[in-house]
């Protein structure tokens, strides 16, 4: 993955760059998917769960949470693993 120079990412906002899933970085990176998230949790702070909902008369339901990390800091994260080889 190509690093950006520091000049571009400080100088957009998260709105306008590109955001990878964690399925993508994990094909990426070669890390299984536990590592990954505990990676992006560690610089985004850790997701609240959201728990399950229930219907009013029906079954308990899943919630889904879809996670999309900005470019900025994938490079960071991605930089520093650069640095802890």
């Amino acid at each position: 993955m190509p690093i950006l120079p520091a000049v571009h990412t400080c100088a957009r906002g998260f709105g306008l760059e590109q955001h990878y899933r964690i399925n993508k970085l994990v094909e990426l990176w070669g890390f299984s998917r536990r590592s990954v998230i505990r990676l992006v949790d560690q610089y985004m702070g850790k997701v609240p769960s959201l728990g399950r909902k229930r219907f009013r008369f029906g079954p308990i339901k899943r919630r889904y949470v879809c996670r999309s990390i900005p470019e900025s800091i994938v490079q960071k994260i991605y930089k520093d693993l650069q640095g802890a080889r």
